[in-house]
C-alpha cells in the first residue's frame, strides 16, 4: 500500500493504536519488527527484532515466543495491527477456550485465522526446535493441539488495499 500499516488512521487513529487498546488485557505488549515506526497515539512499547531465521509473520511469531520464554510467559497472544475490527472479545474468548490444547485460533467461514492465535509458549517453541513447523502461521498452528472458536468473517477483515481502509471509515 506504499506506506506503513501500523500509522494507517480510522477515525484519527493508528491501527497500531488500536490493536494496542483492543490487546489491553494482556500483561504486556511487545511488538515484534526489523523496521518500524511507532504512530505518534503510542505512547510508548517495547520493540524487538524479528527473528533472522525466520521470514514473513512467523519471523515476528518467533521472536516473540522467544521473548515469552525469556521473560517466563506461559502464553503468547498473537495479533496483527492490519485487522483492526478484531476485539477484546475475540481475546477473552480464546483464552477461555484453550483449555489443555496448546494453542487456540479463530476460525471463520474463510478459514482459520493464525496470526490471532493464544498459544503456549513452551509448546510452540518446541514445534519450531523440532522442525514441524512449515513457512507459515498455519503449519505452526498446525503442528499444535488446538481449538478453535467461531469468529464472524468481517471482523478478521485484513486491511491491504486502499479500498479495505475506505470500507471500514
Amino acid at each position: 500500500m506504499g506506506e506503513s500499516k501500523a500509522a494507517m488512521e480510522i477515525g484519527g487513529v493508528s491501527l497500531l493504536s488500536i490493536t494496542f487498546n483492543n490487546m489491553q488485557d494482556c500483561h504486556e505488549i511487545v511488538l515484534a519488527s526489523n523496521n518500524i515506526t511507532i504512530p505518534d497515539d503510542i505512547p510508548s512499547c517495547r520493540i524487538i527484532p524479528d527473528a533472522s531465521e525466520s521470514e514473513g509473520p512467523l519471523a515476528g511469531v518467533f521472536a516473540g515466543l522467544e521473548f515469552a520464554k525469556e521473560n517466563e510467559f506461559d502464553m503468547v497472544q498473537l495479533c496483527p495491527c492490519d485487522t483492526p475490527l478484531v476485539n477484546q472479545k475475540i481475546f477473552s474468548d480464546l483464552k477461555k477456550e484453550i483449555g489443555d490444547a496448546e494453542c487456540c485460533v479463530p476460525e471463520s467461514a474463510i478459514g482459520m485465522h493464525p496470526l490471532h492465535a493464544l498459544m503456549k509458549t513452551s509448546e510452540a517453541i518446541t514445534s519450531f526446535e523440532e522442525g514441524r513447523v512449515g513457512g507459515s502461521a498455519h503449519s505452526l498452528v498446525k503442528s499444535l493441539e488446538y481449538n478453535t472458536i467461531f469468529v464472524e468473517d468481517k471482523i478478521m477483515l485484513n486491511i491491504n488495499t486502499p479500498e479495505d481502509l475506505a470500507e471500514i471509515n
